[in-house]
């Protein structure tokens, strides 16, 4: 799962993330990092079985201006939305 919605602007040195996982099916981890950058991860949330969790983390966009979202899990996830306040 790379970055929703393209790159951000050039220059850009956080990207505020906020994530939802709702009823998942198997427990597991969502990880964020820059793109191309794996090393730098961060888990961000940590959830169980038809469980709902938020959290938020703000990363570095990748020299490309992404960033890159990774399901940790043995099921499926759904990322939605990308906001860009203050970007064109």
């Amino acid at each position: 799962m790379s970055a929703l919605g393209g790159n951000y602007a050039p220059g850009i040195r956080g990207a505020f993330s906020y994530v939802t996982v709702s009823g998942a099916a198997k427990a597991g981890t969502i990880t964020v990092y820059p793109d191309g950058a794996p090393g730098r991860a961060a888990t961000v949330l940590a959830f169980a079985p038809r469980s709902t969790v938020s959290d938020s983390a703000l990363v570095t966009p990748g020299s490309d201006g992404k960033v890159d979202f990774v399901n940790n899990s043995g099921g499926p996830v759904e990322l939605q939305g990308l906001r860009r306040r203050g970007l064109p």
